[in-house]
């Protein structure tokens, strides 16, 4: 006699008894729904925010880091420039073990072959040479660094989306459940059983209706909703662009983010992952890859 309503994020389900009428059901899931979709999201939030802090951490930690890097850089190139270019040639050398001395037979071919000169010492690949180890390292910090940066706007589009779930739960006036989308209208027979409505061991949505909404999402138009309510939504929007800092164009993103709900709503609520895309994941991947094979190459 058992089904379950998906609601909230991370995929949370919660099992309920079909046989109930179905007044007492959605009574229950009005009440108990708000409560775990509250703490659900403050939860998310402070992981998120403390993620985001420890991102941001790294961020500063990177750019101190590249700022050495940079300053260091700078002064060998100053200091190659400043002198002659057979000395600056010399100091870009990496140190070289000294050559095995040959015996017998092999001395005797050797100078033969060199015909008493010594042999010519080829140039250092760029990357083994103090400059050339100094921008590797660079490049690297400085990826590191964009992919800390790209991480904090992913954690923050998750934050807004935090928001925006916050902020339509104040109007959610009642409930229901939706299959793929179809609502089951159980409040159109509020002391029918709940088991003659749903089937058994089946997963369903959880469906929000805002203020005097019609009983069905297909009937009626939009609903009105009363001042208070409206008032802290304006109250709410404020509130959020102040926070934001933004005005213009962001204001107007940000009005259309925090609109109040016309019509009935899902309560599962998705959000953006805060990991890389599978494809900028892969890219970089494959960059790392080919700096390697290239630097083994040389």
């Amino acid at each position: 006699m058992f089904f379950s309503v998906q609601y909230g994020i991370d995929n949370f389900h919660r099992l309920l008894n079909a046989d109930v009428t179905n007044d007492i059901l959605l009574d229950f899931l009005l009440t108990r729904a708000m409560t775990d979709l509250a703490k659900q999201l403050e939860a998310k939030k402070a992981e998120t925010k403390s993620a985001s802090l420890k991102l941001n951490r790294l961020q500063e930690k990177q750019r101190k880091q590249i700022a050495e890097v940079e300053s260091s850089l700078k002064e060998l190139e100053e200091k190659a420039a400043s002198r002659p270019a057979s000395a600056a040639e010399a100091e870009e050398q990496p140190p070289q073990p000294p050559p095995a001395a040959a015996k017998g037979k092999d001395a005797k071919k050797d100078a033969k072959k060199g015909g008493g000169k010594e042999a010519p010492t080829e140039e250092p690949p760029e990357a083994l040479t103090p400059r050339g180890e100094l921008r590797t390292k660079l490049e690297a910090q400085k990826k590191t660094l964009e992919e800390a940066e790209a991480a904090v706007k992913r954690r923050g589009a998750i934050l807004k989306e935090l928001e925006r779930h916050e902020y339509v739960m104040n109007y959610v006036s009642k409930v229901d459940i939706e299959e793929d989308g179809r609502c089951l209208d159980l409040r159109a027979a509020p002391t029918a059983m709940a088991r003659t409505m749903v089937a058994l061991h089946k997963t369903y949505s959880l469906l929000a209706i805002p203020p005097e909404a019609p009983s069905s999402p297909a009937s009626g138009g939009p609903p009105s909703r009363p001042g208070s309510k409206e008032a802290a939504g304006r109250k709410k929007r404020e509130e959020t662009t102040a926070i934001a800092g933004g005005d213009g164009a962001d204001q107007e993103q940000q009005e259309e983010l925090l609109s109040p709900p016309t019509s009935p709503f899902s309560l599962v609520f998705p959000l953006p992952s805060p990991d890389a895309p599978k494809e900028e994941a892969e890219e970089v991947k494959d960059d790392k890859g080919k700096g390697a094979k290239g630097g083994k190459k040389k």
